[in-house]
């Protein structure tokens, strides 16, 4: 039986640059025995294959999914080809990974899976939902870790468990972003896993075709958060993202978390993230532990940051009309009240539980 690499992301974790490199070398890729199909492809990555199972607002398409898995199955019978890659982020979302078990009648699988150090996923999250004119969110990190219940979203022993009920165990590969354990780039680490190391790439890839993951920096981000308040077409927001590059000072090691909220929040899935060591690494050490940064390197840039002369420079150079006379009330999710001893993400933990009751 034909082995298949199901990379299922997750986001942020250099998903889309892999995508754009495995699709821009899948003739190369071919000539080494591995086929990375274009089917169920949405741009560069296999994302009608995951919405086909239901994720986001898409609802299960069980024909599409059906007639997918038949022609990679197809398509990987070629003599030459010894395995199969498909990747998408989205597959992590995922409401019914059941229905991807037709791929174990087919293929000996291995879920590839990149999970993230939480406190740096929300950062990444946040910043892109801020950048993002699909979704231009107006509010602050606080706010945006309630939206979304990253509390369950992120625990990733919920996540491992779905795949394991349905390809098993020994099928499970966790891959910790940004650990030692990952050898170059997600995309070299991948190519390696696959035995395709010979076309390892020395700097991260971004493939044949584009690629709109960069992150805004941290100092930029309070002032488009406020100005996604606003009605901006698509134009205007382009704009304003090109000005604030050039107007808002870099910040080294800028963070949009607090050390101590970082920490908080990262402890809450300790014990989950613990268990996925053991059970999938067997490792008894925490594998993102290097990764916190010690309180002397963290610059901390609040969501009320935002200097009344700087913005009105951007306004400016971005041609935005007049600022409003009063701006668009913000929720009061957080002040500095708001931070008890005990904790702020402890706060939030359990006013989402709270939500859930």
């Amino acid at each position: 039986m034909k082995r298949l690499y199901l990379h299922i992301g997750t986001h942020y974790t250099d998903s889309t640059p892999v995508q754009n490199y495995l699709y821009g070398k899948r003739d190369k890729l071919a000539k080494l025995g591995i086929l990375y199909p274009a089917i169920a492809l949405d741009d560069s990555a296999h994302h009608q294959l995951a919405r086909a199972t239901g994720t986001g607002s898409h609802k299960p398409d069980p024909t599409l999914l059906a007639s997918a898995i038949e022609s990679i199955a197809q398509q990987s019978q070629a003599p030459t080809i010894h395995s199969v890659s498909l990747s998408s982020e989205e597959l992590w979302e995922s409401r019914n990974v059941v229905m991807l078990k037709g791929l174990a009648d087919h293929f000996d699988t291995r879920v590839v899976m990149y999970l993230r150090r939480q406190d740096h996923y929300l950062e990444a999250a946040y910043n892109r939902h801020v950048r993002s004119y699909h979704h231009r969110f107006a509010g602050s990190i606080y706010q945006f870790a309630l939206k979304y219940n990253f509390f369950d979203t992120l625990n990733y022993r919920l996540l491992t468990s779905r795949w394991e009920d349905v390809f098993g165990r020994k099928s499970i590969i966790v891959r910790p972003y940004g650990s030692t354990i990952i050898r170059g780039n997600t995309c070299n680490d991948l190519l390696k896993l696959m035995d395709a190391g010979r076309l390892n790439t020395s700097k991260n890839p971004t493939g044949t075709r584009t690629c709109d993951d960069t992150s805004l920096p941290a100092a930029a981000v309070p002032y488009l958060a406020r100005l996604n308040r606003e009605p901006l077409n698509y134009t205007q927001h382009h704009n304003v993202l090109r000005v604030l590059e050039a107007v808002i000072p870099k910040v080294h090691n800028g963070r949009l978390l607090a050390n101590r909220e970082s920490s908080d929040f990262y402890n809450s899935f300790k014990i989950s993230n613990r268990y996925v060591w053991e059970r999938h690494l067997n490792m008894d050490t925490d594998s993102f532990a290097h990764l916190s940064r010690p309180v002397t390197q963290e610059v901390y840039i609040s969501h009320t940051d935002i200097d009344d002369h700087l913005m009105a420079q951007v306004r400016a150079a971005a041609a935005l009309p007049a600022a409003p006379s009063q701006a668009p009330p913000e929720v009061p999710t957080h002040s500095p009240a708001l931070k008890p001893k005990g904790g702020l993400w402890q706060r939030i933990a359990a006013s989402v539980a709270a939500r859930a009751r």
